[in-house]
């Protein structure tokens, strides 16, 4: 901040300020006569330099964002839309823990970010320092996202079933076969549906497409309208 300015307070907005000024130092624009008193001179020069020294003055630090096509508040509008009976039918399946689901751990995005940059794939392991490793197991997987140890490990079949899935959910969302459905629509399908335990399988389409295996893309793939499209199935899959 520029010697001549004390202080800085914004009102309102950022192009409209309160600038206080040391009491020695002269207001610019204005000139000094022998008895100490100010005159007034180029005021539209003055507010010109009193807007570039406010630009010194940092905004407030806001929270980012969370600009992805995964974002984890889609599956969190996706439990707060579920019923009564489609929590039961979650339950039943072993995912009744996966219902519950809450933001409170975003509060700390840069946590998660640092476990993200860690994690190594291939080795299915967490480096949090020199020669200490975390192993992610299925059991733990189990107890941070509420998801079953299935019995069966998960097979895709021919892309033609998976295509007639995809088919066969834009029939039933009453849209042309070839639409690209979001999972906005699913949200809205399970709130106009609250007493029809099918449409769980709209909550677990979600939930595959943003959260367990997300893709690169927006909308919903025939992959995952076919593992929707059989509830037993997916609770069987480990």
């Amino acid at each position: 901040m520029p010697d001549k300015v004390r202080s800085v307070k914004f009102t309102g907005s950022q192009l409209e300020c309160e600038t206080v000024l040391d009491d020695s130092q002269p207001i610019p624009g204005q000139s000094i006569d022998g008895k100490g008193t100010a005159k007034k001179r180029g005021r539209k020069k003055q507010a010109e330099t009193l807007l570039e020294d406010a630009v010194l003055v940092e905004p407030v630090a806001t929270k980012p964002s969370v600009l992805t096509h995964c974002s984890p508040k889609i599956p969190y509008q996706a439990c707060r839309a579920l019923s009564v009976a489609h929590r039961q039918v979650l339950s039943g399946m072993g995912l009744g823990q996966l219902a519950h689901m809450m933001l409170d751990g975003l509060e700390q995005p840069e946590l998660t970010c640092w476990l993200m940059d860690r994690t190594d794939p291939k080795t299915m392991t967490i480096d949090i320092a020199e020669n200490k490793k975390i192993v992610i197991t299925p059991w733990k997987v189990r107890i941070v996202l509420g998801v079953p140890i299935g019995r069966e490990t998960l097979q895709y079949p021919d892309s033609d079933i998976m295509t007639d899935a995809l088919s066969q959910l834009a029939i039933e969302l009453e849209v042309p076969p070839k639409s690209n459905i979001t999972a906005l629509q699913f949200i809205e399908e399970i709130k106009n549906r609250p007493n029809d335990p099918t449409a769980v399988q709209f909550f677990i389409m979600i939930i595959m497409n943003k959260m367990l295996l997300p893709p690169t893309g927006l909308y919903m793939r025939n992959k995952d309208a076919w593992l929707g499209s059989d509830l037993d199935r997916v609770a069987r899959i480990n």
